[in-house]
C-alpha cells in the first residue's frame, strides 16, 4: 500500500491534500508542528485516519518515523504561510521555510522516498510584467518569503541532481478555499466580524492577481505526478489565467456577508512592503497536459467567501 508523509499537513493546503489522499487509498502520515498549521484541523485529519504526529522537521523524532514508514511519495509543505508576519521578522521565513527544506533534505537521506513533492509560490519571481511561464527570468522576490521559497527550490534542485531524488516542484497562484487560515479573504471577513460598518483595505484596491482554488491546485499536482518528472526536477506552474482585483473582492465579500459596511482604502499600490500588485500566470504547461481549473479567480474567490461565512455560523 503506498504511504503519503505530508510535511506541515495540519494548514489549510495540507489539511485538503491529506484527506484527499485517504480517499484515494494512500496510507497518510501528517508532520506539523502547529507553528503555522491549525490544530482544529486536527480532528478532521484524525475522522478520515490521517495519523498526526506533531513535531519539528528537525526533531530527531522525525528521522526515525521516516525510517519506519519509508513513505512512497513526501509532500514538503512545511513553511511560513503569513507573508505580512515575514516582513515584520524576516527570520521567521528564513527558519520556517528554508532551513526546514534543508532539515527535511538530511533527514531525506536517511529513508529516501520514490517521490518528493515541494510546494513553492508565485512569489520567487517579484514583479514582473507579462504572464508568468515556468522560464520566465529574472527571479527577484521583493518578499522574504518568496527569497526563501525561492532558495527552497534551489536546494532542492541541488538534493535531487545529488542524489537522483525524483521531485516535483509546483508553484500555485494564490490559493483559496474551504478552512484557509490565512489571506485577504479571510481578513476581511475577520475585519467585518468585529466592525460590520466598515472594512478598511491595505493599498488602494487596484492589486490585481490570480487565485486558484485548492481543489484546482490539487488537481493539477496530481497531474503533474502522472506525467512522471525528466530527471532530476520536474517545475509547473499551477493557477488560472485570469485575475481579480482586491477591490473586487471587498466588494464581493461586503456582499456576501449582507452588511453595509463602509470600504477604506489605502493609498499604496501594494498591501505591505513586498506585496506584489499584479501579476498574471501562465500555466500552459500543465494545461498541454490535461489540466485546467475548474474556477475562474472570480469563482473561487465568490465559492471561498461563501464556504467561510458558512464555516462561521
Amino acid at each position: 500500500m503506498s504511504v503519503a508523509l505530508i510535511a506541515g499537513g495540519a494548514g489549510f493546503i495540507g489539511v485538503h491534500l491529506a484527506r484527499r489522499l485517504r480517499r484515494e487509498g494512500w496510507v497518510v502520515h501528517v508532520v506539523d508542528d502547529l507553528s503555522g498549521g491549525s490544530a482544529h484541523h486536527l480532528p478532521l485529519l484524525e475522522a478520515e485516519g490521517v495519523a498526526v504526529h506533531v513535531m519539528p522537521i528537525a526533531d530527531p523524532d522525525f528521522r526515525a518515523l521516516l525510517g519506519q514508514l519509508a513513505p512512497t511519495r513526501v509532500y514538503h509543505l512545511a513553511a511560513n504561510s503569513d507573508v505580512r508576519a515575514g516582513v515584520a521578522s524576516p527570520d521567521l521565513d528564513l527558519q520556517r521555510t528554508f532551513l526546514t527544506t534543508v532539515d527535511l533534505t538530511s533527514a531525506l537521506h536517511a529513508a529516501p522516498p520514490s517521490e518528493l513533492v515541494f510546494l513553492s509560490t508565485s512569489a520567487i519571481w517579484g514583479a514582473r510584467t507579462g504572464a508568468l511561464a515556468e522560464g520566465t527570468g529574472s527571479l527577484e522576490p521583493q518578499s522574504a518569503y518568496g527569497a526563501c521559497k525561492l532558495a527552497s527550490e534551489a536546494w532542492l534542485s541541488a538534493h535531487a541532481h545529488r542524489t537522483g531524488q525524483r521531485t516535483w516542484v509546483f508553484r500555485p497562484a494564490n490559493v483559496v478555499g474551504p478552512l484557509a487560515t490565512h489571506g485577504v479573504i479571510l481578513d476581511f471577513l475577520r475585519k467585518l466580524a468585529q466592525d460590520p460598518l466598515q472594512l478598511e483595505v491595505l493599498g488602494d484596491g487596484r492589486q490585481d492577481k490570480p487565485y486558484l482554488h485548492v481543489d484546482d491546485l490539487l488537481a493539477g499536482i496530481e497531474t503533474g505526478l502522472s506525467e512522471g518528472v525528466a530527471e532530476p526536477l520536474a517545475v509547473f506552474n499551477v493557477g488560472p489565467s485570469d485575475g481579480v482585483s482586491v477591490r473586487w473582492i471587498a466588494e464581493t465579500v461586503v456582499a456576501e456577508a449582507g452588511v453595509k459596511a463602509a470600504i477604506r482604502y489605502g493609498e499604496t499600490p501594494g498591501g505591505w512592503p513586498g506585496d506584489v500588485p499584479r501579476y498574471r500566470y501562465d500555466s500552459g504547461k500543465l494545461r498541454g497536459l490535461g489540466w485546467a481549473p475548474a474556477y475562474t479567480s472570480a469563482q473561487a474567490v465568490r465559492a471561498t467567501v461563501r464556504a467561510l461565512l458558512a464555516e462561521r455560523r
